[in-house]
């Protein structure tokens, strides 16, 4: 898919759509991209080391 984008001069482009892969953390929902190929330790944004573990409904 392909969408169209007004640059600062008033000239309408086409920009190709990429797809990236990253990360999800499964405690805030924040989605990142790595800057290396390891597994990350903790989620950036709420730095929890279970980002990658659902949580547990209390019942």
């Amino acid at each position: 898919m392909i969408k169209k984008y007004i640059n600062g001069a008033g000239i309408t482009q086409n920009m190709p759509k990429i797809k990236l892969e990253g990360y999800l953390c499964l405690r805030c929902n924040h989605k990142w991209v790595p800057r290396d190929e390891k597994l990350p330790i903790v989620c950036p944004k709420c730095k929890s080391p279970y980002w990658n573990t659902p949580k547990k409904e209390n019942e």
